[in-house]
C-alpha cells in the first residue's frame, strides 16, 4: 500500500463521526455521558450565556445503555456456547477456547452490540504460540476488498503508547500496525507522517515466513454494522438531564434560588447574598408603613411529572434497543409461557440477526485456528425458564 494514501486515509478517519461514535460507545459503557461536562448557564451582562457557579449542578447518570448492551451480549453468549464440529479438532478447540480466551470473544462481542463492530486478531506471540487479540474498534481501520464488508484486503491498527526518552521523561507515541495477508509491517505516526518501525511475517516455519493467506483478523459485527448507542443516545442522555435536574430543583433554597426582596437594609446584592450564606440572616426595615422581607421565587416541582416521564424514558431505551424489563413482565403480575414470550419478543428478534453475523465470524475465527467445518449454537436462556 502507498505510504502517501495510508497517511491520508488515517488523518481522515482520526476524525472521522465513525470513530468519534464508536468511542462514544465505549465512554457510554463506562458510564462517562455528556451529562458529566455539563455546565448551568444563565444570561450573564450584555445578554451573553455565562457558567453560573452558585446553582447546584448535578450530573447524574442512570446508565441504561450498560444495561442494555450487556443484556443482548449476555444474552447469546453470556452462557457458554456449544462448539459443534464434524471433524477430529473438536477436542483441540475446546482446549484453546479457555476462559480467558472465551472472555476475549465476549469482549468483541460487546464491541459489536456497542460500537457497530468488533475485531479479534489471531496470530503467533513471541514463542510462537497461537493467540486472540481483541482490537477496540477505534483503534481499527479496515480497508474492505467488496461493498458488502466481507473480504478484508488489509486494516491498520491506529494506537498509543507512553515510551520514556534519554532524558527520563514520558511521552505518547502514536504506533501503527498495518495488518495484511503477508504479514504485518510497523510505523510511528507524527505529525501525520508514517516511518517505518519494522516488519515481519505473521510467523516463520523453518526458515520461511507463513501465513493463512489472509488477514487474520475477525469482525463480530451487529446487523447493518448499526451501533445500538446510535439507536439510544438522545433518550439516555434525556434521563440523564432529567434526573440531574430534578436534583437540582430540590437543592435549591433561599441561599442560591431567585429572591424577591422587599425594603433590604443593606448596601449591594453581594452584601446580601454573602450575609444570607454566612449567618442565615438578613436585615430588612420598614418604610412608609411597607413591612420590608425576603420572599423566594420559584418554580413548584411536581415529582410526580418527574417519575412519569422518567419511567417514559427508560421503556422508550428498552423498546428502541429492543431489550426487556423484567419487572413488567414478572413482578407485575402471575408469570406464564405467554407473558414470557410476549416480554423476550423484541430481544429475541434482534438476537436472530446477531446470531446469525456472529455464526459466520466464529465459522471464520475457527478457519484461522485450524478448524474448518466447525460452528457454534448459542444456549439462549429466556425460554428455558420452568414455570
Amino acid at each position: 500500500m502507498m505510504r502517501n494514501y495510508l497517511e491520508r486515509e488515517i488523518r481522515q478517519w482520526l476524525h472521522s463521526p465513525g470513530r468519534a461514535a464508536q468511542i462514544a460507545a465505549a465512554r457510554y459503557l463506562e458510564g462517562k455521558h455528556d451529562i458529566l461536562a455539563r455546565e448551568r448557564r444563565v444570561i450573564g451582562r450584555g445578554g451573553q450565556l455565562e457558567a453560573a457557579r452558585n446553582l447546584p449542578n448535578n450530573r447524574l447518570v442512570d446508565n441504561q445503555y450498560a444495561k442494555l448492551a450487556r443484556q443482548k451480549v449476555n444474552y447469546l453468549v453470556g452462557t457458554p456456547f456449544e462448539i459443534v464440529s464434524a471433524g477430529d479438532s473438536l477436542a483441540d478447540i475446546h482446549a484453546f477456547l479457555n476462559r480467558r480466551r472465551r472472555k476475549t470473544l465476549y469482549s468483541a462481542c460487546l464491541d459489536a452490540v456497542g460500537a457497530g463492530i468488533g475485531w479479534v486478531l489471531t496470530h503467533f506471540d513471541a514463542e510462537g504460540r497461537l493467540c486472540l487479540k481483541r482490537i477496540p474498534p477505534y483503534e481499527l481501520l479496515p480497508f474492505w476488498a467488496d461493498s458488502d464488508h466481507t473480504v478484508l484486503d488489509c486494516a491498520a491498527r491506529v494506537f498509543e503508547q507512553d515510551v520514556m526518552d534519554y532524558e527520563l521523561n514520558n511521552r505518547r507515541v502514536r504506533h501503527v500496525e498495518l495488518y495484511r495477508r503477508e504479514g504485518m509491517e510497523r510505523y510511528t505516526l507524527e505529525d501525520g507522517k508514517l516511518t517505518p518501525d519494522g516488519r515481519g511475517a505473521w510467523l516463520s516455519a523453518g526458515g520461511r515466513p507463513w501465513g493463512w493467506g489472509q488477514v487474520p483478523l475477525t469482525a463480530f459485527k451487529a446487523p447493518g454494522e448499526q451501533p445500538l448507542l446510535g439507536r439510544v443516545k438522545s433518550l439516555q442522555d434525556a434521563l440523564n438531564a432529567l434526573l440531574s435536574d430534578f436534583q437540582n430543583s430540590l437543592q435549591e433554597d433561599a441561599r442560591n434560588t431567585i429572591l424577591v426582596l422587599k425594603n433590604y437594609d443593606g448596601a449591594d446584592l453581594a452584601e446580601f447574598r454573602h450575609n444570607l450564606a454566612a449567618y442565615g440572616a438578613v436585615r430588612v426595615k420598614t418604610v412608609d408603613g411597607t413591612q420590608g422581607g425576603v420572599e423566594t421565587l420559584r418554580v413548584h416541582v411536581d415529582h410526580t411529572s418527574y417519575e412519569t416521564l422518567a419511567s417514559m424514558l427508560k421503556r422508550a431505551i428498552m423498546e428502541n434497543g429492543m431489550g426487556f424489563d423484567i419487572g413488567d413482565g414478572i413482578l407485575r403480575g402471575t408469570p406464564n409461557r405467554m407473558t414470557l414470550t410476549a416480554m423476550y419478543a423484541d430481544i429475541e428478534l434482534d438476537a436472530d440477526g446477531y446470531e446469525t453475523e456472529w455464526k459466520a465470524s466464529f465459522e471464520e475465527l475457527f478457519g484461522f485456528l485450524g478448524a474448518e467445518g466447525a460452528t457454534v449454537v448459542f444456549k439462549r436462556y429466556a425460554m428455558d425458564v420452568d414455570l
